[in-house]
């Protein structure tokens, strides 16, 4: 006969066994930290599932649609100024994701997407800050500010795509005795095949494992050994699969063609160094002292401090790496800003299955999660407030749309993706398409340079819908050859007395 055998340790029996036929099921305790990742988790989907308005996300949206219809492009289809011209559609996988959800759903499934993986960010953001610290308090403190960080430069782009595989591969070099810590070398390859075909910041991916290895041999762990070795393998398979793509070469080393436009890049936002006088540039700094306040506290390893050092300069040289940056640091942060193993004890911080959470608090997590996808369904889909809606809209009720129109980069994408195939655009903000004799053309119609009213003449302009306080539309009013057509809050139409052929 079977008999359940107790532990005379403490004297608690075992449990009873179930009757023949059943058989119990136990679920894990929620525990505090859990709770306070699913708070991430509900925070960081907040922030990104709201209206949709991003510019460049609008042609990325139209994209998809294209790729679903007539496959990946390797031409221009949207501009008159370099219709058929090469273009590397470097996010398309991300832009027939956005296109399939489109269509399937609707624009609020999109939204539900990017909502997703802002709340995936934010919780990688937090498990690797609490690995790091062995504290939930701690990292916490440490998240906020991070995600502070992370989403004051992301939006709808395909960029939160790459910080969530970013995230992904983070996770897998810090914490070793995770489900995906312990395949790096199946892990790190899938993250870096989609990174590739999401956004060109998988460049810093790599950058990123080269710099990790770097450290960990600077601190003594060669990279022929244990762990680091599988990361080199995975490593290695990752950079012969990335090549496996719809553009072959040409899309993995779409970020250094892109590089050697400097002289296009230094008028891009995103492109520029961090400006102290901005929100994004008050935050980054803010976490650049908390990384400066972490190394007096207790002196990095020579690896961690080359790691950081290398990231937060790259955060510093441009906006659009700062997110980049806190997720790289953020586990060298946390490590120096590790309570001591006598408070950890006391607390039982440092132990993930420690401090189970009171049911009445996981039911209210459960209840500011449903209140925040119900806040995200209430909203409209897109926010178009910002572009030239009614003007666009009286110029297609009369049939003006079709020919020469001229308007800015950032209300191009809308054009593009409300109003293409029938109308082409002057130029968008796809800088690493278009020829530096465009880029320059539209720069000198944008700051009103000398010979901006020759662009107008050379590309047959008939068409003006442009911001209604800007000195062109002031300029044209001026002249014989021009009128307004209309004029709202938003833009002020102009078009030419007697079009150009």
């Amino acid at each position: 006969m079977r008999m359940d055998v107790v532990d005379r340790t403490d004297q608690v029996p075992a449990d009873p066994v179930p009757p023949s036929g059943t058989r119990r099921r136990r679920f894990p305790a929620l525990t505090m930290a859990g709770i306070v990742t699913l708070l991430c988790g509900a925070g960081g989907f907040g922030l990104s599932s709201g209206s949709l308005s991003d510019n460049s996300f609008l042609w990325h949206l139209r994209t998809g649609g294209y790729i679903l219809d007539h496959g990946i492009p390797h031409r221009d289809p949207y501009s008159f100024t370099a219709n058929g011209s090469r273009w590397i559609a470097q996010s398309w996988l991300a832009e027939v994701t956005y296109g399939a959800l489109n269509r399937a759903i609707g624009p609020f499934a999109v939204r539900i997407a990017v909502g997703l993986a802002g709340a995936c960010i934010a919780v990688f953001l937090y498990r690797i800050a609490f690995h790091a610290t062995k504290d939930r308090v701690r990292a916490l403190m440490l998240v906020i500010p991070a995600l502070a960080c992370s989403f004051s430069v992301q939006s709808e782009r395909p960029l939160i795509f790459g910080m969530v595989l970013l995230g992904i591969v983070v996770f897998t070099l810090e914490v070793p005795g995770s489900f995906l810590g312990r395949h790096p070398r199946v892990v790190i390859p899938a993250a870096m095949w989609v990174w590739v075909n999401v956004h060109g910041t998988f460049s810093l991916g790599f950058l990123y494992l080269a710099v990790y290895l770097f450290g960990r041999y600077l601190d003594g762990a060669p990279p022929n050994r244990g762990r680091e070795r599988d990361v080199v393998v995975g490593t290695a398979i990752a950079a012969v699969l990335i090549f496996v793509n719809p553009y072959g070469v040409s899309l993995v080393l779409f970020p250094l063609a892109l590089m050697g436009r400097n002289q296009v890049l230094s008028n891009v936002a995103e492109w520029q160094a961090v400006d102290l006088h901005s929100l994004i540039g008050f935050l980054y700094a803010v976490w650049v002292f908390i990384t400066i306040v972490a190394f007096a506290r207790s002196r990095p390893r020579r690896g961690e401090l080359v790691t950081a050092l290398v990231f937060l300069f790259l955060g510093w040289w441009a906006v659009r790496n700062v997110a980049i940056a806190v997720a790289v640091t953020i586990p060298i942060v946390g490590r120096a800003f590790r309570a001591d193993p006598a408070t950890r004890a006391r607390a039982g911080a440092d132990n993930d299955t420690a401090g189970t959470a009171p049911p009445l608090l996981a039911v209210l997590v459960c209840l500011v999660s449903l209140v925040l996808v119900v806040r995200a369904a209430s909203q409209p889909d897109f926010d178009l407030k910002t572009y030239p809606v009614k003007s666009l809209n009286g110029l297609a009720a009369e049939h003006r749309l079709g020919g020469r129109l001229l308007t800015t980069d950032a209300w191009a994408g809308y054009v593009i993706a409300k109003y293409w195939p029938e109308q082409h655009v002057f130029f968008d903000d796809r800088y690493d398409m278009y020829s530096v004799a465009v880029i320059d053309a539209y720069n000198k119609v944008l700051s009103t340079k000398p010979g901006w009213k020759r662009v107008l003449d050379h590309y047959r302009i008939n068409v003006v819908v442009w911001p209604r306080q800007a000195g062109i539309v002031q300029v044209l009013e001026e002249l014989p050859d021009w009128t307004v057509l209309r004029e709202d809050k938003v833009a002020t139409v102009l078009v030419r007395t007697h079009p150009l052929r």
